[in-house]
């Protein structure tokens, strides 16, 4: 938003928590999709019948890089308005 200092400041710690928390729900989202291939033991049937599962934990870590990249990029546009 062009603010020079952030209106709350977020600590390092918390970041690291976020990562943190992020990695576990990705990984137990991601062991869940095992009991559900072994109940089936078919690719087909089983990307037919849990293809929305297998979305997400693949298109949850590709939004969160493309949220970090939009951050990069609204901050160098910030700098070049600051100039």
């Amino acid at each position: 938003m062009g603010f020079e200092n952030p209106i709350v400041e977020i600590s390092i710690q918390i970041k690291q928590l976020n990562e943190i928390t992020f990695e576990i729900i990705l990984g137990l989202l991601s062991f869940e999709l095992i009991p559900k291939y072994l109940k089936i033991r078919n690719w087909k049937k089983f990307l037919k019948q849990y293809w929305l599962d297998i979305a997400m934990v693949v298109l949850i870590p590709m939004f969160a890089e493309i949220k970090v990249f939009k951050a990069i990029t609204l901050a160098k546009k910030i700098k070049i308005v600051k100039y």
